[in-house]
């Protein structure tokens, strides 16, 4: 095509959300403690404490970017027959109109309420696999 880079190809929209995972304060740090050692060598001297932990970035793109899931189930989480699992339209549509996001069905909040859906998602993405939640806290920073 006239115009385009050979090789090239155009990115979808996705949305970039941060997932920060630290040790809860009570939980002792011994690589930080390593870390904050390792400086006071180095000539670091006011380093007081250093406290470790991991920074995940999660792209988001709109439901069914993704493709099926290796269990057959379609990436937002419906079954492949077009059902959604916790019983609402495949369109996301509660049974009384409004949308599953909360937002309104003519559409008004839809950029905020999408945004607040997807953050809610990385949320439980967080509790459920980045994060141990018996030792590490989370933190969202996102779009």
């Amino acid at each position: 095509m006239a115009g385009q880079v050979p090789g090239s190809r155009t990115l979808r929209d996705v949305a970039k959300i941060v997932v920060d995972v630290m040790l809860k304060p009570e939980i002792h740090d011994p690589q930080g403690e390593a870390i904050a050692g390792a400086c006071h060598r180095l000539g670091f001297t006011e380093v007081v404490a250093v406290r470790q932990g991991k920074r995940f970035e999660v792209e988001i793109g709109e439901p069914g970017d993704a493709g099926p899931a290796p269990d057959g189930s379609a990436a937002d989480g419906s079954a492949a027959d077009g059902s959604a699992a916790d019983g609402s339209a495949a369109d996301g549509s509660a049974a009384d109109g409004s949308a599953a996001d909360g937002s309104a069905a003519d559409g008004s909040g839809a950029a905020e309420a999408g945004t607040d859906a997807m953050t809610i998602r990385v949320a439980e993405l967080a509790a459920e696999l980045l994060a141990n939640p018996i030792i590490e806290e989370f933190a969202i920073h996102g779009p």
